[in-house]
């Protein structure tokens, strides 16, 4: 598959952004940006939460994962 080939990408509906914009903190410290066609929070440069395609996804630190 090319790099530019799209055909694959499924946007996230209208509903999940709304509702992933909403979610978002405020914080003066967390940047929302897209990244590859889908919004995603930012802090230090660093993706902590994000949508893809009908999902949403949050990045866990170490320590939160094994307490899982």
């Amino acid at each position: 598959m090319a790099m530019d080939d799209k055909s694959n990408w499924e946007k996230s509906s209208d509903k999940l952004v709304a509702l992933f914009e909403q979610l978002a903190p405020q914080e003066p410290e967390v940047t929302v940006k897209t990244m590859f066609g889908w919004p995603c929070c930012f802090v230090n440069g660093n993706l902590f939460a994000g949508l893809h395609k009908q999902s949403m996804i949050f990045r866990l630190s170490d320590q939160t994962r094994r307490r899982s």
